[in-house]
């Protein structure tokens, strides 16, 4: 429904040419028309009107597979972001996948200290029915899994009345 040209004409265009990743944001709303948006290329299809989180939440899973670090290897701790699994001293670890997300996102961001709302928000999400109280939950959790002395942390630091660090 774009002047001159539909969506999905504009999608087979640049398909001819790239691999760029598509994400279409259509007011169709009909089984054929988001099969034949896939079909002409687009990675993903959102109906409008649409949640902001989940649209963030598509550009997010497009930029995690364009962008993949399969390992993310800090100190004696190794991510694997493809299965999701942690290492600890060459030791698995089971973690949940909320405990995963943050512990990554606290990495991804070391020797910065994040305010407990923004991780609350990227982990949880801004319409999550849980509390702020579950974040200090799952900090305390992470940390008997990846420190010697989780009452004296080595990695996930407290900074008080903000949030926390990853060191």
């Amino acid at each position: 429904m774009l002047p001159g040209m539909d969506g999905f004409s504009v999608c087979s265009k640049i398909r001819e040419n790239s691999n760029a990743h598509i994400l279409i944001a259509s007011s169709k709303t009909e089984k054929a028309d988001k099969l034949k948006g896939l079909y002409t290329g687009a990675d993903d299809y959102i109906e409008k009107p649409y949640d902001i989180d989940i649209l963030l939440a598509k550009i997010k899973g497009i930029f995690k597979r364009k962008y993949a670090i399969s390992e993310i290897v800090e100190d004696n701790l190794r991510l694997n972001t493809v299965n999701n699994t942690l290492t600890v001293d060459g030791t698995t670890v089971n973690v949940t996948v909320k405990e995963f997300e943050l512990l990554k996102l606290l990495i991804e961001n070391k020797n910065t200290t994040m305010k407990k709302e923004y991780l609350f928000n990227t982990i949880w999400g801004s319409d999550s029915d849980s509390e702020l109280q579950t974040l200090t939950v799952h900090i305390k959790w992470l940390r008997q899994k990846i420190e010697k002395d989780p009452k004296n942390p080595k990695h996930i630091i407290t900074v008080w009345g903000v949030g926390y660090r990853f060191e």
